[in-house]
């Protein structure tokens, strides 16, 4: 296979492109290495076309925002299965055209985090500047630009594929998650789609990337639909025992026929029954009330009657029980250092003044009272 010759030019359109990389499967590597050989040995760049809308400016309901974004996704031209090969293939190319470029610098500069920050430097035809050309004759400019050609034809086949989770959506109206929430997860997903899908299989891109946004959908309904959050196996298990249970003949079919009809264990059926309750919000406005919420409705429980709590006044008794086990110099210091009986609590020297003693012998005292306090038998009085 002839490797093509671009002398003489500084810029190649993506159309080209297309018809120089369109090679059975088995060619198509060493074609794109060919054709990126010759693209770098004569400096030339590639030209991309952004997906161009069809039809005027869509207009919708101010805060519309939804009916303005499906309005804008319905001028999107629809993607033939001949233009998702077409666009797959770029994709390759330029993913492989990158990987070389890194494989080629080995150590490369260490920007290259920051590549996707930059702003795109693929041109049009005719608009390749001095300042660009020096660009991409450095290292770093080199695999800017090679980042940036993967971006555009990434996203070019992101945008195509865009209808795909805007009809998909509709599905999944009613399940406590917004519309938009769905369709942003959903977007998401189509770049795990892009990189994962393959041309030469022949499936169509919008049946590989289908699968992705269904996955994206129920995993963010597993995850964030309800208040309190069920694990996805108990979720998957609720929904296999719903089915089984339209199936079985009888008004309220047995745990056991369950687990026979869904092919779900045992256990587990009986702990996705115990789990399955709805839940319902007490601030929920209450239906035919006015301005009242569900928790006003709820009736107060009648007071329980238990056993008798240690108030202030049987925790003063026990102390002053558990003191009479101390002698009368012991409770004086304790009942002027603490504020106890109606005291204001008192220092070390304000106390030792008051008893005409010195403030070690307080300390002492102080000690001696609360080691006292500490036997087992006065010790358990105070803790009940």
């Amino acid at each position: 296979m002839k490797a093509p010759d671009f002398k003489g030019r500084t810029v190649l359109p993506v159309e080209e492109l297309d018809g120089l990389i369109d090679v059975p499967s088995d060619a198509f590597e060493a074609r794109c290495r060919q054709v990126w050989r010759a693209l770098d040995r004569h400096g030339v760049r590639l030209a991309h076309t952004p997906v161009r809308p069809i039809g005027p400016p869509a207009s919708s309901v101010k805060g519309d925002v939804l009916g303005a974004y499906r309005a804008e996704i319905a001028k999107i031209p629809p993607m033939s299965r001949e233009e998702g090969y077409q666009l797959a293939r770029r994709v390759e190319f330029a993913r492989r055209r990158l990987q070389a470029e890194l494989k080629r610098q080995r150590k490369p500069d260490p920007g290259i985090r920051r590549l996707f920050e930059q702003p795109c430097l693929i041109a049009s035809p005719g608009t390749t500047t001095a300042g660009e050309a020096a660009d991409c004759g450095s290292a770093g400019g080199v695999l800017r630009h090679r980042c940036c050609e993967l971006q555009a034809f990434r996203n070019d086949l992101v945008e195509r594929g865009l209808s795909i989770v805007t009809d998909m959506a509709i599905r999944y109206r009613g399940v406590g998650l917004s519309s938009m929430d769905l369709i942003q997860e959903g977007n998401a997903s189509l770049f795990r789609a892009v990189e994962g899908y393959d041309w030469r299989r022949g499936v169509l891109f919008r049946t590989y990337a289908s699968h992705w946004v269904n996955q994206a959908f129920l995993n963010l309904i597993y995850n964030h639909s309800r208040t309190v959050r069920v694990p996805a196996y108990i979720q998957k298990a609720m929904k296999k025992i719903r089915d089984a249970g339209s199936r079985i003949p009888l008004a309220s079919p047995d745990e056991l026929a369950l687990s026979e009809e869904s092919g779900v264990p045992l256990d587990l059926v009986r702990a996705t029954l115990g789990r399955s309750r709805a839940t319902l919000s007490l601030d929920r406005p209450a239906a035919d009330t006015d301005g009242a919420v569900l928790g006003d409705l709820i009736p107060e429980p009648p007071p329980e009657e238990g056993p008798v709590e240690a108030t202030g006044e049987v925790l003063v008794g026990r102390l002053g029980q558990a003191m009479e086990a101390l002698n009368d110099r012991g409770r004086e210091v304790l009942r002027l250092r603490y504020g106890l009986a109606g005291e204001e609590p008192h220092t070390l020297a304000q106390v030792g003044a008051r008893m005409g003693i010195s403030l070690e012998r307080v300390r002492q005292i102080q000690l001696a009272a609360i080691e006292k306090l500490r036997a087992p038998s006065l010790r358990r009085m105070l803790e009940d």
